[in-house]
């Protein structure tokens, strides 16, 4: 039950609304909206609460740093879920992946499958520390936002739908 939705079971039940072939017919939103809540909620309520604390153990609040802190710790939780999003979206190791790469030291085809498996822990790690890079708090927010699209956008090209579907489908529902 991390911070990225508790239930992996949700996020890979939308999986496979966006991969499979409805039985009876096209309803959108049932689904992606119970599996997208939970995720949300919990990892909203957590930020909340541990920024509660925070402001309770530290109470005198440095003047002027509570507004960065909470862009920068909303543009932190919205990179989060992307990069979960963009992990649950998987399907199989694609066979690319197991050719050999040969180089002078030796085959590196495992860093390639190393990569495709933590791809969204990857994704956390060079978001934060090109958050951490940016002078603003706004600019590491928006940063942290443009970060978390491009994650959905691959998701969903890893479903194999398109973003004209997506926004057709969106208007059907």
């Amino acid at each position: 039950m991390g911070g990225g939705g508790g239930g992996p079971e949700t996020w890979r039940g939308l999986r496979d609304e966006l991969t499979m072939a409805p039985l009876f017919g096209e309803r959108w939103g049932g689904l992606p909206a119970r599996a997208l809540a939970w995720p949300v909620v919990a990892v909203t309520a957590g930020t909340l609460l541990g920024g509660a604390l925070v402001a309770l153990f530290r109470w005198p609040l440095p003047a002027g740093r509570a507004g960065s802190t909470v862009l920068l710790v909303a543009g932190s939780v919205v990179l989060v879920l992307g990069a979960r999003f963009l992990r649950e979206m998987k399907l199989h190791l694609p066979l690319e992946l197991l050719l050999p790469v040969i180089t002078p030291f030796g085959d590196l085809s495992g860093l390639r499958v190393v990569a495709w498996q933590f791809d969204g822990f990857v994704v956390v790690l060079t978001g934060v520390a090109l958050m951490n890079a940016v002078p603003s708090a706004t600019g590491a927010a928006v940063l942290a936002l443009c970060l978390a699209a491009g994650c959905v956008g691959a998701g969903l090209r890893r479903t194999g739908w398109a973003h004209r579907g997506l926004f057709s489908r969106l208007r059907r529902g």
